[in-house]
């Protein structure tokens, strides 16, 4: 899961909005996947589930570079990545 994260980071990097995009939406896919929305909800397996958090720490920490890194440079993909994470941060 790590390299995958590591990945779609790579992709990103350096305010690649036109690989950011891609990863929100791919024309002419047959069914266009999320990636960002994905991340998150994992994102949200990891709040839901504590012991996650200590035993997949490596994973926590790329998921966390991944998503910062996404977010640069692309404000719709920011608001939606951070309202995200503040939810799954601050949700009880």
């Amino acid at each position: 899961m790590t390299k995958m994260l590591r990945f779609i980071q790579l992709l990103c990097e350096g305010h690649n909005l036109e690989m950011q995009q891609y990863c929100i939406q791919q024309p002419g896919s047959v069914a266009s996947v999320n990636i960002w929305i994905e991340i998150v909800k994992y994102l949200n397996l990891f709040r839901d589930t504590p012991r996650l958090w200590r035993l997949n720490s490596r994973v926590m920490k790329q998921l966390l570079e991944t998503i910062t890194e996404g977010m640069q440079a692309h404000p719709v993909l920011l608001l939606l990545c951070y309202s995200q994470v503040i939810h799954t941060v601050y949700e009880p």
